[in-house]
């Protein structure tokens, strides 16, 4: 009998006819002999054992209210650390606290380069707090971060966390510490799972080998301790860092939450207990978080939104926003920056310098004609391979001129269904490699053209609702993602309803106001 048998999806890619094909590891008591059958379905698991994230909630809980915490072992803190008090600041939602007082120092510039030092001053006075930076699309929010942990790390001698909602953010900015000069015998984190034998078993390409150090599962605090004496980095999730058997309470000198807009403020909680300090890098005007508990407000939202408190940008006392994207050509970052931003995002000279022959920087809007459909749409999905078409050997100019090939092109869809239609289509009309998906796919990409469809014909059509069919912080991610243009293909009738509730009244006024910014385009394919 097979039912129950606990298993990974190691591999997702889509056919050619636009299916999804999944690789599955499935792991079975050495008893039960080989599985000779193969399964029909797969279901999500239960989530992740809480206990650790709930033992260092309660941590915290405990320094407030002034008890004890166990006289020894990996609960007591060092001299002088109060647990978990940079997520209390954040909770309180007042700016972060200085030693002395002090406000946030003034910056050199309000791009990346001309923030960093003013970060760097801040880290070091904070008095076991917090600093935010807020990074809309392309203004090196990740790079900032680079830089910072790799000067406190060389100079400091800091052991610093980074921790993000999934292992691939977290090793993309360990990448980053590495090209930077970071020695890699400096950097640890522990293996994704699953592990590579079991992928060279199911013939599966197993991922480069990591650059950094690979800790064992309890190897965290040997890792600091053998680095007691200079600097150090190590990656992980909230799992890791709430972990006391990982790392003690307040053992790390920072913690850095990448994509914060994302991380969850109860996981904020628990991962506070490892470090003195935070430093929150993410964008609440993009991605929501991606899984969500159950809990009351404010706690059911994110770290970095907490801070936001339902603005566009942080206020100035908190922390840093950054004001200068180098993806997003002015034409295109006019609307997003005045939309999204509160007209605080301005295009870097070198967005200025691309050029595309034959189409206008910025938004164009396709309208169709089209009923009845729900989450994929034929004739949308036939407007963007026409589009498509139309654009792809235009001298494209980034640095040095060159045909525009379909590698330049993001494909976005709102629903799964409508990006494997518009794969099949794709592929059907000699476009098989087409990077297709839907935005929680392409955050942190680019393209120089992005081509975007809604797909629903009306609002009696949407099946999840226009508060997610036309999200500012969805749609705002979606047409970021291109450098010179980004093409918007929607139903006509998608704007002709009478919102019945405040959210819906919200999103429609966004959305038609983000359309009448945008150039009317004719359509393509008849």
């Amino acid at each position: 009998d097979r039912a129950a048998i606990r298993a990974k999806v190691v591999s997702r890619d889509v056919t050619p006819a636009g299916l999804d094909r999944l690789t599955v590891a499935e792991s079975v008591p050495a008893e039960a002999g080989e599985l000779a059958v193969d399964p029909v379905l797969v279901t999500p698991g239960a989530p992740p054992p809480a206990k650790v994230l709930v033992q260092a909630i309660e941590l915290v809980a405990r320094g407030v209210l002034d008890e004890p915490a166990a006289s020894e072992g990996p609960d007591r803190a060092s001299a002088g650390v109060r647990i978990g008090a940079a997520a209390l600041d954040i909770a309180a939602g007042g700016p972060p606290r200085l030693r002395g007082g002090h406000s946030l120092p003034p910056r050199a510039g309000t791009d990346a380069d001309g923030t960093a030092g003013a970060v760097l001053s801040a880290l070091t006075g904070t008095d076991d707090s917090y600093l935010a930076v807020q990074g809309p699309p392309g203004t090196g929010k990740t790079y900032l971060g680079v830089q910072v942990i790799a000067r406190l790390v060389q100079e400091q001698g800091w052991h610093i966390g980074v921790v993000a909602q999934s292992h691939a953010v977290v090793e993309h900015m360990l990448h980053g510490l590495v090209d930077s000069g970071v020695p890699a015998e400096q950097i640890g984190k522990r293996a994704r799972v699953p592990r590579s034998e079991d992928l060279a078993a199911l013939g599966v390409a197993e991922a480069e080998e990591s650059p950094w150090v690979t800790l064992e599962t309890y190897g965290h605090r040997g890792f600091l301790t053998r680095h007691a004496d200079h600097g150090a980095v190590v990656g992980g999730t909230a799992w890791d860092f709430a972990n006391r058997r990982r790392f003690e309470a307040g053992e790390l000198d920072l913690l850095v939450i990448d994509e914060a807009g994302q991380f969850a403020l109860a996981n904020t909680f628990a991962v506070t207990t490892a470090a003195r300090r935070l430093l929150l890098l993410g964008d609440p005007q993009q991605l929501p978080q991606v899984s969500q508990g159950s809990h009351a407000a404010p706690v059911d939202g994110s770290a970095l939104g907490r801070l936001a408190d339902g603005h566009a940008t942080l206020p100035t006392s908190h922390g840093y926003l950054l004001e200068q994207t180098r993806r997003l050509h002015p034409a295109l970052c006019t609307p997003v920056s005045e939309l999204y931003y509160d007209a605080h995002l301005h295009s870097h000279p070198v967005a200025t310098a691309r050029h595309l022959d034959g189409l206008d920087p910025g938004l164009h809007v396709v309208t169709l004609d089209h009923s009845h459909r729900t989450v994929d749409s034929p004739e949308e999905s036939a407007e963007v391979v026409a589009q498509l078409e139309s654009l792809l050997d235009r001298p494209w100019t980034d640095g040095e001129t060159r045909p525009l090939t379909p590698a330049d092109v993001l494909v976005v869809a709102a629903y799964n269904a409508q990006v494997q239609r518009l794969t099949r289509d794709l592929a059907a009309a000699g476009f098989p490699q087409m990077r297709v998906g839907t935005v929680d796919k392409f955050q942190g990409q680019q393209a120089a053209v992005v081509l975007l469809s809604l797909a629903t014909s009306s609002a009696e059509s949407t099946p999840r609702g226009l508060e997610f069919l036309l999200s500012p912080n969805r749609l705002n991610v979606a047409i970021s993602r291109g450098q010179w243009a980004a093409i918007l293909v929607r139903s006509r009738a998608l704007t002709r309803y009478l919102p019945g509730e405040s959210g819906e009244l919200r999103e429609l006024g966004a959305f038609i106001e983000l359309c009448r910014r945008g150039q009317p385009r004719r359509a393509r394919h008849h």
